[in-house]
C-alpha cells in the first residue's frame, strides 16, 4: 500500500457496463486505509460513480478509453479521470 505523503498511481482503461463499482471499491480501500470515517467514504463513493458516469457519457474517444489518476496525501484524497482525446 502506498503511505508517503504524496503518491500517484494512474492507469488507462475503456470505461464499461459497471465500471463505476469497480472505482467506488477501489476509493473504498484507500480512504479506509487513510482511516477516513464512514460519511467521507460515502461522499468518495458517490463522487466516483459521478466520475464514471460522466465520463461515460461525455467521452469523445471512439473507444470510450479514460486515463484515472488518484493522488494519496497525508491530508487529502485526490481523484481525476480524463478522457483520451485524439
Amino acid at each position: 500500500a502506498k503511505s508517503s505523503s504524496n503518491d500517484q498511481d494512474h492507469n488507462s482503461k475503456p470505461i464499461t457496463p459497471n465500471t463505476e463499482f469497480a472505482a467506488v471499491k477501489f476509493a473504498s480501500i484507500i480512504a479506509e486505509f487513510m482511516d477516513l470515517n464512514d460519511d467521507q467514504i460515502e461522499e468518495i463513493q458517490l463522487a466516483m460513480i459521478e466520475f464514471c458516469v460522466n465520463a461515460n457519457e461525455h467521452n469523445k474517444n471512439p473507444d470510450k478509453r479514460v486515463i484515472s489518476q488518484y493522488i494519496v496525501r497525508t491530508d487529502a484524497l485526490e481523484f481525476s479521470i480524463k478522457d483520451l482525446r485524439r
